[in-house]
């Protein structure tokens, strides 16, 4: 019977008592009207929350009244809230499930305390565990993440683990319980899904009892887990120091890389991350890696940690007055050396002059430059520093460079001197090219992948514009896609228009942001690297091409962006010019 199950679990494990209110999270599905009948059915004193996500529509709606009805007949006290899920998720640029998920864990544990209630019931069951184990070992993960689901995780508890979704609905059937079915559950839409509806019943296939051979596997690595951790904190104290790890001391131990793993994953550096900053341990000083929240500096015998203090940047510029001047000049004009006199081309001026403050991506190689030049002069600096300036120096200057042959490229596209060289081309062979290029650089934990049902899609354009263009997007999708996937695709939009788009599963674009996107120096992270031009030179190679370009508006689960291509365009002079 599936009560003395779940009774049994509850006392192993030690959940909660007769004696404690349990707050059930109830959204109307079959596991969690199970797990309240059977909690009440047990002799528990429960209370249940809803929350209303506004995600489904009317559906959403219907299932907030369900709970309603439902509480109503037990007589057990309901609590509702409602949140605008989707504002969340583009202002904080993370999925929808991720906002649902931290909105209604936040409540949860708010309203746990003003009801004083001893734990927050969650109905996760057996078969979210071994799916939960699958998604990890699918994404990539350590030991922590081939555990399965906890039974207890702070004030949260899993009173149903113990049971499957199928003992769950053959209990709801006996009792004659209805419940409410979430349509997107039946979807073949996200990565759960995808194992719960396809990768599962193809598993069971070959091993009918694979449930439980998961489940058994993550009860064994628990036992494993807790040497493994002792073995770490331990590894941890022999390495560590006020500033952060000592290098040889960490090379020796028997596991380096897996400990300074643990060490750093914790402060927001994914594993691609880790893994060069692994490699750069035995490399040169000065290297330096940067969470959003951490930075990581490669000494002479130290690994340095320590927290990126944020400096706001801003844009406003200081109360000043300027007069203009023409001037005829001759072959023996000296430009003033006077740091408040700028000498330019009156005959490329239109309009009022524009000032801005310098962009850090400007200022930051720059002062890297003048500084370690300068210290490179200094006669008493020996040979390890002086190489240690000389590397960052390099580093600066590829820096530069690149914002500089930007600046040139976005100059000569809004002065129609780039040259534009049209033919025709292969778009199949040239999206093959650039994704093979993509994944030797990029430094992402992210699957590159091109998909098209075309074999072959003769194109009039620029076939390296058209590679430059791509290759813009999807380094772009790299920089804020640590995990999951960037797929470039590339259809028939029309008989005469190609249509291209490149759409990963990363941090996505709040509503904000996609409407200045393309604007010149706006960035989505000012602590991700890059120049803030990439986007608006794509722009205008698309707009050169007689295509358009925008970003998806309904695409949620990170970012899309699309653009079109004419398959023939008119020969004119001007496109070839």
């Amino acid at each position: 019977m599936i009560s003395g199950k779940v009774a049994q679990f509850i006392e192993r494990e030690n959940l909660f008592s007769l004696k404690d209110k349990v707050l059930v999270a109830l959204s109307g599905g079959a596991d969690s009207v199970a797990l309240l009948r059977l909690l009440i059915t047990m002799g528990y004193s429960c209370e249940a929350a809803h929350c209303n996500f506004h995600l489904r529509g009317e559906e959403s709606d219907r299932d907030e009244a369900f709970v309603r009805d439902f509480c109503s007949a037990l007589n057990v006290s309901l609590f509702v809230q409602h949140f605008d899920t989707a504002k969340v998720a583009n202002e904080q640029h993370i999925s929808i499930e991720m906002a649902a998920r931290d909105l209604r864990y936040a409540w949860f544990e708010e309203l746990r305390r003003e009801r004083q209630a001893a734990v927050i019931a969650v109905a996760h069951h057996k078969d979210d565990s071994v799916e939960t184990f699958l998604l990890n070992l699918l994404r990539g993960t350590g030991i922590n993440g081939l555990l399965g689901i906890r039974p207890v995780n702070g004030f949260v508890v899993r009173p149903l683990l113990c049971v499957s979704r199928a003992e769950i609905l053959a209990y709801l059937e006996k009792i004659g319980q209805t419940f409410v079915t979430d349509s997107t559950n039946l979807q073949d839409e996200y990565t759960r899904n995808q194992i719960r509806l396809n990768l599962l019943p193809l598993m069971q296939r070959i091993n009918p009892s694979v449930q439980d051979t998961i489940i058994n596997t993550t009860l064994y690595l628990h036992e494993v887990y807790a040497v493994y951790k002792k073995g770490v904190a331990d590894g941890v104290e022999r390495v560590r120091t006020s500033r952060g790890l000592l290098i040889d001391a960490l090379l020796q131990e028997p596991a380096p890389e897996a400990l300074l793993h643990e060490v750093l994953y914790p402060l927001g550096f994914n594993a691609s991350q880790v893994k060069d900053v692994f490699y750069a341990l035995r490399s040169q000083s000065g290297k330096q890696f940067a969470s959003k929240e951490w930075r990581v500096i490669k000494d002479r015998n130290e690994l340095l940690i320590e927290k990126i203090q944020v400096v706001e940047d801003t844009n406003e510029i200081p109360h000043f007055h300027y007069t203009m001047e023409e001037m005829e000049i001759s072959g023996q004009f000296i430009v003033p050396k006077d740091k408040c006199v700028a000498c330019l081309d009156a005959a490329k001026i239109d309009g009022e002059l524009n000032f801005r403050r310098w962009r850090h991506e400007i200022r930051t190689p720059l002062n890297a430059l003048s500084g370690f030049s300068t210290i490179l002069t200094d006669e008493s600096i020996d040979t390890e520093t002086r190489k240690q300036c000389n590397d960052i120096i390099l580093q600066n200057s590829d820096l530069l460079l690149k914002l500089i042959d930007d600046v040139v490229d976005i100059s000569s596209l809004d002065t129609g001197k780039m040259h534009f060289h049209f033919a025709v081309c292969d778009a199949v062979g040239i999206c093959h090219a650039i994704i093979d290029t993509v994944n030797k650089i990029k430094q992402t934990n992210a699957t590159l992948v091109f998909e098209t049902s075309l074999k072959q899609l003769d194109l009039y354009t620029d076939g390296a514009r058209l590679q430059q263009l791509l290759f813009n997007l999807l380094i772009n999708a790299t920089k804020f896609t640590p995990d999951g996937e960037i797929r470039l695709s590339l259809e028939l939009q029309s008989p005469k228009t190609a249509l291209f788009s490149v759409t990963d599963t990363g941090c996505g674009i709040s509503p904000e942001k996609r409407n200045n996107i393309f604007n010149r120096f706006e960035k989505l992270d000012e602590n991700v690297q890059g120049s803030g031009l990439g986007l608006s030179i794509s722009q205008l190679i698309v707009e050169r091409f007689g295509g358009k370009i925008w970003i998806d508006p309904d695409y949620k689960d990170g970012a899309r962006f699309l653009f079109t291509h004419p398959l023939n365009r008119k020969r004119r002079k001007e496109a070839v010019k």
